[in-house]
């Protein structure tokens, strides 16, 4: 549209834009059809910086189930005690969860299952650094900041009970520089085969990220590690390794490693409050 004053007339259902070269009208429904919000009646409330919140929900996002065959792992697990948040997403094959702690705005306790479709539209629109007000109940939530407000359904059933899950200790651990081993992983990908698999061959000095393709060829690369534990080789799916690599952030990533049939935590050696678990592909 050329750089023109446009002026803008309601009628019934119709929205009329007029500049002095052209005319558009743009036909609406009838607004009394549009559902009116529901007054929530707040179970438990908190307060956050939406900063801090909305970057926790970052880190865990990416884990959460594509798939709805368990419509409760579309959705992060937030839960609350007095001054700590923690939030939880996994789909079967990893686990994310960041906690944050101090947190002066947070004084009960309870926990729900937000969609990640509502987590989203709260990341995309949410101002930086405003005081965001949270608010559940009747199976809703309810984010406000300013003059904005987002509601959502909670999603119903029970989440896993997966801290049972969490090993109790590690085989192995080595550091390494986390933006170096992220370039091995993305020029080994290139190779990958259909099951997007990356090896890892690692000792206390070296780590190696291979694959190898009968059709399209194979790669090696190695980078310098610090480590302790039990030399070996794992097997990951490149995408969800990376995912977790990304989102721990830091100059360096602690890789603690449980063999071939065993979870591994991915985690910043300098930032323990992220945790990443991811279950490595079995060998045929």
């Amino acid at each position: 549209m050329p750089d023109e004053t446009v002026t803008l007339e309601a009628k019934t259902h119709q929205l009329i834009l007029h500049t002095p070269s052209s005319d558009i009208t743009l036909h609406g429904a009838n607004p009394e059809d549009f559902p009116s919000l529901p007054i929530i009646h707040p179970e438990f409330e908190f307060t956050i910086n939406a900063t801090l919140f909305t970057e926790a929900i970052q880190q865990v996002i990416p884990a959460i189930a594509a798939s709805t065959v368990k419509p409760e792992l579309t959705g992060i697990l937030i839960s609350a005690s007095p001054h700590t948040l923690t939030f939880a997403a996994t789909d079967s094959f990893r686990l994310a969860e960041k906690t944050l702690n101090g947190l002066d705005g947070v004084l009960g306790a309870a926990e729900c299952i937000v969609p990640a479709r509502a987590l989203q539209e709260l990341l995309r629109t949410v101002t930086p650094g405003a005081e965001l007000k949270v608010a559940v109940g009747e199976h809703q939530i309810v984010f406000t900041w300013n003059e904005t407000r987002i509601l959502s359904r909670l999603i119903d059933g029970s989440y896993p009970p997966y801290r049972t899950i969490i090993p109790k200790g590690y085989e192995s651990t080595i550091v390494v520089a986390r933006a170096e081993l992220i370039q091995k992983i993305r020029l080994a990908a290139v190779f990958s085969s259909r099951l997007n698999d990356v090896t890892l061959t690692f000792s206390p000095t070296e780590l190696s990220v291979a694959t190898t393709n009968a059709e399209s060829g194979d790669s090696t690369a190695r980078l310098a590690a610090k480590g302790r534990g039990a030399a070996g080789s794992v097997m990951f799916n490149y995408r969800y390794l990376s995912d977790g690599i990304e989102a721990a952030g830091g100059e360096n990533a602690a890789l603690h490693l449980n063999g071939v049939t065993g979870a591994a935590l991915i985690q910043n050696p300098n930032d323990t409050s992220f945790s990443y678990f991811l279950m490595p592909i079995r060998s045929v």
